[in-house]
C-alpha cells in the first residue's frame, strides 16, 4: 500500500489492527514479552512514585480538589477519591512528570500512556481485572501504538510529525481491550482518540513547558471517557490513517514507512517489546548515551573535570533539539527545562558522577545556574548532527579534549537499559529504590517489597487493584 492511495474509510489499516486487538488472547503473547513487561511495569511504578512530587503535579491535584466532588477513582500516592477521568488526569500527569519512563526506539513512550489509564479505570470494571487481563490489554495497546509510531518514523523525524500522537491510541485501545470490546468498538475507540488528539507534543518539550507532562493526563482521562461513550453506542471515524485527513496523509516528511507496516505480520511479528529501552538516568533519553560515554571515558582514563577543555558529541539528527535553540538549551530557565537540555544534564553528570532526578531538583538547578564555573562548563559542550547515524539514541561519537591537548574518544552504544543490553531485575529494582526518595509518602520496606512482588508475579495476580492499593497512603 502507498500513502497516496485513495481508499474507503472502511478499508483503513486500523480495521485490521482493531480486529487483532479484539481477538488477542493471553496465550498468544510470547513468554519473553510477558517477562519483559513485568520489569517494565516496575519501571513505570518508579516513575509514578518519583513523579508524585514532580513539576505541575501539586497544581493539578489542587485544581481537581477545587471541584469538591468524589468518586471511585484514586490518585496515586495522594489517595484522593474522584471520578475516574479526573483521577486519571492526575495519574497520567504523575507518571510523566519526571520523564524517566520507557522509550521506544522507533516509537514513543509506552507505559506512560497505558499504565495510568488502566490502573485508573479498574474501578469501572464489574469484575476483578487479573494480571493476565492486564497483560493482554497492555500488549494490545502497545503493539498498536508502536506500529503507528514505527510507520511514521517518529524518532528520526520527531520535529516533522505530530509528536507522540499514538499515545491516545495506546491508551484507548488498551482500555477497550480490557473491557472486552469487539472489533468495531475498538476501531471506534481508536478513531475517537485520533479525533481528540492530533496536535504536536514536540513544542512542549522544546520549551520545557509543564503541560508536556499534563498531556499524558489528558489522554488517560479522555480514554476512560471514550470507553464509556462507546459502551453507550457512540461511534467514531474509521479512516484513521488513510482517510481524507488521516494521519499518514498529514505527515510532513517524505521517508514515511509503507502503511503496510501497520499490519504486516500482526499477531506473529511483535514490535513493542523489541523497540523498548529503559532509562538509567533522568532527563530526556536523547542525551543518555552521551552521559554514559563521557562518564565511562572519565572513569577509564582517570580524567578529572578540571582537566577538560571541551566535549564534542556527534549524534543522530533527532537528538539535536536537546542542544538547540542555543539560547534556551545553554541557559535553561527552570528545572523542567533542564530535563530537556543536554548541556545542563551532561554538565551535571560530569560535576557529580551521575544524573538522576536530583539534577532537576529546584535547589540543585538554581545552584548550578548561579555558579559561573558550571555555566562556563556547559558552553564547552558542543554537538553536531550526522545523518549517517541511524540509531536514534545510540552510536553517539564522543571526544573529550583536555587542556593539555590530549584527546579521548569513544562511541557510546548499547548502554544499560537499551535493546541490546536490556534492563535487569537488579537494575530496575535499584531504579525503583532511588525513586522512593522522591515519593510523596514514605512507602516503607514492606510496601516496597509488596510492589516488587506484584510486578514479578504479575501473571499470577487475581485482582490488579492490589497494585493500586499499594500506591495509596
Amino acid at each position: 500500500m502507498e500513502v497516496q492511495d485513495i481508499i474507503r474509510p472502511d478499508q483503513d489499516p486500523s480495521g485490521i489492527m482493531a480486529e487483532f486487538a479484539a481477538n488477542l488472547k493471553y496465550e498468544d503473547i510470547p513468554e519473553d514479552h510477558i517477562e519483559y513487561l513485568k520489569k517494565d511495569l516496575l519501571d513505570a511504578i518508579a516513575c509514578i512514585i518519583s513523579g508524585s512530587t514532580g513539576p505541575a503535579v501539586s497544581t493539578v491535584v489542587e485544581s481537581l480538589r477545587s471541584y469538591e466532588t468524589t468518586g471511585k477513582g484514586r490518585i496515586f500516592l495522594y489517595g484522593d477519591r474522584l471520578p475516574e477521568p479526573m483521577a486519571a488526569f492526575a495519574n497520567g500527569t504523575i507518571i510523566k512528570t519526571v520523564d524517566i519512563g520507557d522509550t521506544g526506539v522507533t516509537g514513543g513512550h509506552i507505559c506512560e500512556w497505558i499504565i495510568p489509564t488502566i490502573l485508573s479505570a479498574l474501578t469501572r470494571s464489574d469484575k476483578p481485572v487479573s494480571g493476565k487481563d492486564f497483560i493482554t490489554a497492555f500488549v494490545a495497546g502497545a503493539e498498536w501504538g508502536t506500529r503507528e509510531h514505527t510507520t511514521i518514523r517518529l524518532q528520526p523525524n520527531n520535529q516533522l510529525t505530530p509528536g507522540e500522537c499514538a499515545g491516545s491510541r495506546y491508551a484507548a485501545v488498551a482500555l477497550a481491550k480490557l473491557f472486552g470490546f469487539n472489533k468495531e468498538e475498538i476501531w471506534s475507540a481508536a478513531g475517537m482518540a485520533y479525533c481528540l488528539f492530533t496536535m504536536t507534543t514536540m513544542q512542549k518539550y522544546a520549551e520545557g513547558s509543564p503541560d508536556g507532562r499534563m498531556y499524558n493526563g489528558y489522554v488517560a482521562a479522555a480514554a476512560i471517557q471514550i470507553i464509556d461513550l462507546i459502551k453507550r453506542g457512540m461511534r467514531s471515524i474509521q479512516g484513521i490513517y488513510m482517510g481524507h485527513s488521516g494521519l499518514l496523509k498529514s505527515i510532513r516528511h517524505s521517508n514515511i514507512e509503507s502503511p503496510d507496516t501497520l499490519t504486516d505480520g500482526l499477531g506473529k511479528i511483535w514490535m513493542w517489546k523489541d523497540n523498548i529501552t529503559n532509562k538509567i538516568y533522568g532527563g530526556c533519553y536523547y542525551f543518555h548515551a552521551a552521559i554514559y560515554g563521557i562518564l565511562d571515558l572519565m572513569k577509564k582514563n582517570g580524567i578529572r573535570r578540571e582537566e577538560i577543555a571541551g566535549i564534542h558529541i556527534i549524534t543522530s539528527p533527532a537528538g539535536e533539539f536537546t542542544y538547540v535553540p542555543h539560547e534556551a538549551k545553554y541557559a535553561p530557565t527552570s528545572a523542567g527545562a533542564g530535563m530537556f537540555s543536554a548541556p545542563y544534564s551532561i554538565a551535571h553528570a560530569v560535576f557529580t558522577g551521575d544524573c538522576f532526578l536530583e539534577a532537576y531538583e529546584k535547589e540543585v538547578f538554581d545552584g548550578h545556574m548561579k555558579d559561573p564555573v558550571f555555566r562556563d562548563f556547559m558552553h564547552i559542550i558542543t554537538q553536531e548532527s550526522d545523518p549517517s547515524i541511524h540509531r536514534t539514541f545510540d552510536d553517539q561519537r564522543i571526544t573529550i579534549t583536555l587542556k593539555n591537548g590530549k584527546t579521548f574518544s569513544c562511541v557510546a552504544r548499547d548502554i544499560p537499559g537499551s535493546q541490546e543490553n536490556a534492563i535487569s531485575w537488579e537494575q530496575v529494582i535499584e531504579k525503583f529504590r532511588k525513586a522512593e526518595k522522591y515519593s510523596l509518602i514514605e512507602l516503607g520496606e514492606e510496601k516496597g517489597r509488596r510492589i516488587i512482588d506484584i510486578c514479578k508475579h504479575l501473571d499470577e495476580i487475581e485482582d490488579m487493584t492490589c497494585l493500586v492499593d499499594a500506591l495509596m497512603p
